[in-house]
């Protein structure tokens, strides 16, 4: 995320001020950000109703919608090793932390923890993002995702929180709203 942020707008500060101006403009009035990578911090926040925003906006890029919706995907870069040599070209690998069967991903957790696969009963999962606050090393897990209604094509995205919960519970938790809610 940093060396994207570098490549993008110049720095780090600028790029986090891309940030900012963007969420501002698609409507996110209740957000700030202080860094690209999202660390905790009291000057980086949201709310639920700007994170559905913000993947909204999101969801309109092919690039985007692409690494949100798959268990594995590998690109290649450029930059420094961690000898400071540069590497004009490297390939490297992001594992999803909400789809895959490996132990990182909240569909793994979901499994392990209820003994069924993970599915949805009338809406399918397109996109999402995970993420979550440590505080006195408790995480705070929370999840956008990003839906579609099997039978009408609409689209819908779903924020949730799982409070102290272990990360499984945010898994059953847009279960339990989806099927509820979306019939």
């Amino acid at each position: 995320a940093m060396a994207l942020a570098v490549k993008i707008s110049g720095s780090e500060k600028n790029f986090v001020a891309l940030m900012n101006e963007t969420a501002k403009k698609i409507g996110a009035k209740n957000t700030h950000f202080d860094n690209p990578i999202g660390y905790e911090s009291s000057d980086n926040y949201t709310t639920a109703e700007d994170m559905s925003q913000i993947m909204a906006y999101a969801m309109q890029n092919d690039l985007i919608r692409s690494i949100l919706s798959e268990d594995v995907h590998i690109s290649t870069a450029a930059g420094y090793s961690s000898s400071g040599e540069y590497v004009p070209s490297f390939r490297f690998t992001f594992y999803s932390t909400l789809f895959g069967s490996h132990e990182n991903s909240r569909m793994y957790a979901y499994e392990k923890n209820y003994g069924t696969p993970f599915q949805l009963e009338t809406v399918k999962l397109l996109a999402g993002k995970t993420g979550y606050l440590e505080n006195d090393g408790i995480k705070n897990h929370c999840l956008v995702v990003y839906v579609k209604d099997i039978d009408s094509n609409d689209h819908y995205i779903l924020v949730v929180g799982g409070g102290t919960q272990q990360q499984h519970v945010t898994m059953k938790d847009i279960k339990t709203i989806l099927d509820t809610y979306i019939k």
